[in-house]
Parts: C-alpha cells; structure tokens; sequence
C-alpha cells in the first residue's frame, strides 16, 4: 500500500479503479486557475474604467456649475459675481445705512432744539404753595440723628 501511495502515477490509477474518476492534472488546475485570475483582472480593469470615467464627469459638472473653486475661476456665468465685487456692493450699502442713520440723528436733534425747554405748568419763578412730602423713613433718620447730635452735646 506504501508503494501505492507514495508514488504519484500509481496512485492516480488506483484512485481511478476505485472511484471510476481521475483527479484533475496540476497543470489543468493551474490554467483553469490562470484563466480565472485573468478574467477577475479584466473586469476590475473595467470597473476601474467606469470609475474614473465617473469621476471625470462628476468633476466636470461641478466646475460648470461652480461660480468659484479653489484658486482656478470656472467661465462666469451672467448671475455669478466675484468676491471683490460683492464686497464693494455691501460697502456701498452699508454706507447708504450709515448715512441714512445720521440723517435720522440729525433730524431728531434738529427737532429737540426746536421745542420749548421748559414745558410744566408752575413757572421756575412762582414758587409752590404745597410744602413738598416727605417719607416717614427720612423723618424717622433725621429724628435719630438729632437724637445723637443732643446726645454728643
């Protein structure tokens, strides 16, 4: 069984007579394998393909689409504006608030100066009839502190 067994050629036919089938030649096996291995590399090729050719278009509608990007500038369109150019816009605005604002202040300060200054009804000049009220907490500070000042004298 050893002399079977340990050499190859007799081995194949002993499994032959055996189980009727032979076992595939190593070097059919490999080819097989070959082949597989190639058709395994030609579609990732392809889908590598696909991919790029993917991509490719993707970034070619993004920069279609894209008034700015990174330091190159796309073909402007009508409606897209440059940052210099918004920039001056909100200036320009932001002068028109400015001015507009003081023109406001000057009004009102304009209008104030133009009212009369005293608007009561008792002139600075007549005095009051009624003695002016007085709250019970400064009545009850002040009798203490006269309390103390006799105290001290």
């Amino acid at each position: 069984a050893l002399a079977v067994l340990s050499d190859p050629r007799k081995r194949r036919e002993y499994d032959e007579e055996c189980f009727g089938r032979a076992e595939p030649a190593p070097s059919r096996l490999n080819a097989e394998l070959a082949e597989k291995v190639e058709q395994k590399r030609q579609q990732a090729l392809a889908l590598e393909r696909q991919n790029r050719q993917n991509l490719r278009e993707t970034i070619a509608r993004g920069w279609a689409s894209a008034p700015l990007a990174g330091l190159r500038r796309a073909a402007q369109s009508e409606g897209a504006k440059c940052v210099a150019e918004m920039v001056e816009e909100k200036k320009a605005e932001m002068e028109a608030i400015r001015r507009g604002q003081r023109a406001k202040i000057e009004d009102a300060k304009a209008r104030a100066s133009s009212r009369e200054r005293c608007t009561s009804s008792t002139s600075p000049e007549e005095p009051s009839l009624e003695a002016p009220r007085r709250s019970l907490t400064s009545d009850r500070y002040e009798a203490k502190i006269a309390d103390r000042v006799a105290e001290l004298k």
